[in-house]
């Protein structure tokens, strides 16, 4: 699937689909999915609700443009385990992005800044979809840069997300194999030259 591949969802149409994300509806999220068809779930797992979000100021005094939620976005950082497995074994486009370039890592990222006390379950949620995914899908995720050229990791430690820097960091060493962790050295390495270069 391409990487921006979203299907726009109105929010006056969608607004029970909208609703049942943000409350973490399982039941419903689960009983809508297996009554849609197969264009209909590729819709709903895939879909950008048309909302103009509040741009919210983080730390560093930095203000962030906010873009309309994207709904994989929003499980990933809002819902608990159960309905993330639910996303992931239905083939949800994990690598989807915003029109600023954000995937779902650099959401949860900005999530965690602007409500610092959501940064542990977040964190969580994080390592869980890391388990479930493949060591290729993790390098290619915590590569992409957002316009402004972050990364994950870099975004994480411009906004002081401490937890979530400890995390992907947590799961870059823990990688075995060779080819990943000289690749996570360079990108280590490039992030605090980054974060160096903005004090």
């Amino acid at each position: 699937m391409e990487v921006g591949k979203c299907y726009p969802l109105e929010y006056a149409k969608y607004r029970f689909w909208y609703e049942a994300i943000t409350s973490d509806n399982i039941d419903l999220i689960s009983r809508t999915l297996q009554e849609s068809d197969s264009k209909g779930q590729e819709e709903l797992l895939n879909g950008v609700f048309d909302l103009d979000l509040i741009a919210s100021k983080v730390q560093h005094k930095q203000e962030h443009k906010a873009s309309s939620p994207i709904v994989w976005h929003m499980v990933a950082t809002l819902c608990s385990e159960k309905t993330i497995k639910l996303f992931l074994s239905h083939g949800t486009n994990i690598f989807s992005q915003t029109d600023l370039g954000y995937n779902f890592v650099h959401t949860m990222v900005i999530t965690a800044a602007v409500r610092p006390e959501s940064e542990d379950r977040i964190l969580h949620s994080y390592k869980v979809i890391m388990e479930c995914i493949t060591s290729a899908d993790k390098i290619r995720l915590l590569s992409a840069e957002n316009e402004d050229g972050m990364r994950p990791l870099d975004f994480a430690m411009h906004n002081a997300t401490t937890g979530l820097f400890q995390g992907i960091c947590h799961l870059i060493i823990d990688w075995k194999a060779l080819f990943c962790e000289a690749f996570f050295l360079v990108l280590i390495t490039k992030s605090v030259i980054y974060l160096c270069s903005d004090l």
